[in-house]
């Protein structure tokens, strides 16, 4: 009651019996082998009956902004002084790993558009032995990326552009971009504004 009651005040969806399902879970419970026809799968990693898997089901889309936020809740439900007490748990799945890929890639983020644009600054200095153009050239690159990044977001995270009902430009349905997009076109960027800087 009280890990539902933390849920509601958090804004995340409270977990329920019926979350949880798979080959040693029926309708949120614990069930004996011989009640699933021999189909709960019991690993010998580490001994006989050592571990098993629980598959969850939600109705949450887990890839999206509401859908992380419950991973992360759940993580901390697992890692809880009661759930230790009864076994070891770990999170696994293409929702959750993505997530913490994502959040790895825009950590370094910073140090990545950081030595990019070291990168053009002593490029730009050496081939103009110049001290202005190499600036101008981070300021200008720096100020496209904020402006783009920050149109893309109003376009495709908060719908700036819904009321063209163009699907393209209308915000995403999971609340936000994929995390790829913008890291992608980052570099991207740089060397197409770099390109056309130099020889424009």
């Amino acid at each position: 009651a009280s890990t539902a009651d933390e849920g509601r005040t958090s804004g995340v969806p409270a977990f329920a019996s019926s979350a949880f399902s798979g080959a040693m879970m029926m309708n949120g419970q614990c069930a004996q082998l011989d009640l699933i026809g021999g189909m709960g799968l019991w690993s010998h990693v580490d001994g006989s009956h050592s571990a098993t898997k629980v598959f969850i089901s939600y109705a949450l889309d887990p890839y999206s902004t509401e859908g992380q936020r419950w991973v992360v809740r759940l993580r901390e439900a697992l890692q809880a002084p009661r759930a230790c007490r009864v076994a070891t748990w770990h999170l696994l799945g293409s929702a959750a790993i993505e997530m913490d890929v994502a959040n790895e890639t825009f950590r370094r983020l910073p140090l990545m558009i950081a030595l990019m644009m070291a990168a053009v600054f002593v490029v730009i200095g050496m081939s103009t032995r110049s001290v202005v153009a190499p600036l101008r050239a981070v300021f200008c690159l720096t100020w496209m990326l904020v402006v783009t990044l920050a149109l893309a977001v109003f376009t495709f995270q908060d719908g700036m552009l819904d009321f063209l009902h163009w699907e393209q430009l209308s915000a995403r349905t999971s609340g936000a971009m994929c995390w790829m997009s913008p890291c992608m076109a980052i570099s991207m960027l740089v060397g197409y504004g770099l390109d056309y800087d130099i020889f424009y």
